[in-house]
């Protein structure tokens, strides 16, 4: 979403914009190559928690050392180190904000808790005066049931009371996060994630050339982190039993993506065979490639979905979907106008899904287009910017500004 929003908030009058993140290069030459050098950044160097793990694990790696590594790490969690943590990054994230004096801090979250840093971010910025904060979460956020999550209730509160205005892509992750924060539903805004549409650098048919797959074959790609809640194990049996109608084009499914499932994954494609081929590939340089090769994307996640981009990019191509009734994705597809909802985990209900798509191709392009039309209309930048901006001025509002004719400036 981020590189939908800066650009459009840098082009209009009377809004200042700067980009505050956690330093690293990996993040840094991400910016670069997505939206340049558009506005002023203030890169700050923030330790997080996670880094620590990965160091445990790498030093405590090996199958005799798993006991140890799964204490030590579970110690991690239940003591407040991740706490110790969001209230050292208070101090920088504070520095930059007071410096900078925004109207409004954006926070960016990948779910809740999520990024330590991103519950400081929204600590700081009420203690450096700034006027409004959002605070973007953008998956299912997590309860306190689980003593993993005891230690981080404290923070949590003050976060609830002290961001002005949460935003979630789908009304389902509102109200999980109104559950988990005891938020009023009024202090918490839907507004979908919107994705700008980036060019293949390939030919449709020099992307297939290149993975194998003829020209009338039909292609079903699977992009999505390789992890067991995205469901590729499901997937892999459920195409095992997909029986695509006698004479129908041969059924190809590729996935593609990276993650510590991959062993398993690769283990189940050969253990289940049928007549839809199943091969992973490495994870593409420009996925709009695949996107743009492929007839039809499945996603058959099981849990923790919010409002996957995937699904948004293969609207926006035109291509059918396949994805599982979890999180915001009903949200997304409209069952049987621009794809097919299953029940999370039904092997069978997936590879009827897939049989369908895969033996009816006037069905498979009917769905595409519409998916197109849908993307258009609910899910382009347009959309969501429009959205956003009118959430910042009813804020400046509230805080006395005149938001017909103010500008602001946001960080």
């Amino acid at each position: 979403m981020l590189t939908v929003l800066l650009p459009a908030f840098s082009e209009s009058e009377g809004v200042e914009v700067s980009l505050s993140y956690r330093r690293s290069d990996a993040y840094e030459q991400g910016l670069t190559e997505r939206i340049g050098e558009i506005c002023t950044f203030y890169p700050v160097s923030l330790p997080e928690v996670a880094d620590l793990e990965a160091r445990i694990r790498a030093r405590l790696s090996g199958r005799a050392m798993k006991p140890i590594r799964g204490l030590v790490i579970g110690l991690m969690h239940i003591l407040p180190i991740r706490q110790v943590f969001q209230l050292y990054d208070l101090a920088p994230l504070r520095k930059v904000f007071s410096r900078v004096q925004p109207d409004i801090v954006h926070i960016n979250n990948g779910g809740f808790p999520g990024a330590g840093s991103a519950n400081a971010a929204a600590l700081a910025s009420h203690l450096a005066g700034v006027r409004s904060t959002v605070y973007v979460v953008n998956n299912i956020a997590y309860g306190h049931a689980s003593p993993l999550r005891w230690a981080g209730f404290p923070i949590d509160r003050l976060v609830a009371r002290w961001t002005g205005r949460f935003v979630t892509g789908s009304g389902v992750a509102a109200e999980r996060l109104c559950a988990v924060l005891r938020l009023k539903h009024s202090r918490v805004e839907v507004i979908p994630n919107a994705i700008a549409p980036r060019e293949p650098d390939e030919s449709k048919g020099e992307t297939r050339r290149r993975l194998g797959i003829g020209a009338e074959e039909t292609l079903i790609a699977c992009v999505a982190r390789l992890e067991k809640r995205k469901g590729h194990r499901v997937l892999v049996e459920a195409a095992a039993i997909a029986r695509p109608v006698r004479g129908a084009n041969p059924v190809t499914i590729l996935v593609e993506g990276d993650g510590p499932e991959r062993e398993s994954i690769e283990a189940a494609i050969a253990r289940f065979r049928g007549e839809v081929t199943v091969r992973m590939i490495s994870p593409e340089r420009n996925i709009w490639n695949l996107l743009q090769a492929s007839d039809a994307i499945v996603l058959p996640s099981l849990d923790r979905e919010d409002f996957p981009n995937v699904v948004l990019e293969a609207m926006s191509m035109s291509k059918a979907v396949i994805a599982s009734r979890v999180g915001g994705v009903p949200e997304q597809v409209i069952d049987g106008t621009t794809g097919i909802i299953v029940p999370p985990g039904n092997v069978l209900a997936l590879a009827k899904a897939i049989e369908k798509l895969t033996s009816e191709k006037a069905l498979l392009r009917e769905l595409g287009r519409n998916g197109r039309l849908h993307y258009e209309r609910q899910f382009a930048p347009e959309a969501a910017i429009r959205r956003y901006m009118n959430l910042y001025r009813s804020l400046i509002a509230v805080s006395g500004e005149l938001a017909a004719s103010s500008g602001f400036k946001e960080s």
